[in-house]
């Protein structure tokens, strides 16, 4: 499972990479192959304990139906089910997982999310460069936590040179 997340994220850092300046991919058997690993992608389930845990809380419905949106391929309900693990379970790689899969997909908000994941090496190993990468992927989307986390140790100019709006 680890490898096949591996794999996923290098071809979609590649693809991101091997885009020119009007957004086309430069790379048509990179996306074939970003194409067959997103067919192939399986998801995880909750187990029946944290169904339970949810139950309890009267919030199984709702987790239901952002899970099935999900699987589906929805980013906001990928980020949804992120922040359930990190909040009601407190577990960090499921949560992880999930936020990933909502960067991957452009949510701003995961993106930024992930970057901290990445930065403190919650749920993943610690990864100061990934860290950058997607703060300034969300930034530049004009995600407002992203902006000011990268204000405290860049300059206006130098947000500015990587297209960040300031």
């Amino acid at each position: 499972m680890i490898i096949i997340v591996l794999i996923i994220i290098a071809v979609v850092g590649y693809v991101l990479y091997s885009k020119n300046k009007n957004g086309k991919n430069t790379n048509s058997q990179t996306a074939k192959a970003q194409s067959n690993a997103e067919k192939k992608e399986t998801f995880i389930s909750f187990t029946d304990v944290e169904k339970q845990q949810l139950s309890k809380l009267g919030k199984l419905d709702p987790v239901m139906v952002a899970y099935k949106k999900a699987i589906n391929g929805d980013a906001k309900a990928m980020m949804f089910l992120g922040l359930v693990y990190k909040q009601e379970f407190n577990n960090p790689k499921k949560s992880f997982y999930w936020v990933e899969k909502s960067a991957q997909r452009g949510n701003s908000e995961a993106e930024y999310l992930l970057g901290t994941y990445y930065g403190r090496g919650y749920g993943v190993e610690q990864k100061k460069a990934m860290a950058n990468m997607w703060i300034i992927m969300s930034a530049k989307k004009g995600n407002k936590d992203a902006i000011a986390f990268l204000s405290k140790t860049m300059t206006k100019q130098e947000m500015r040179d990587l297209e960040i709006p300031v």
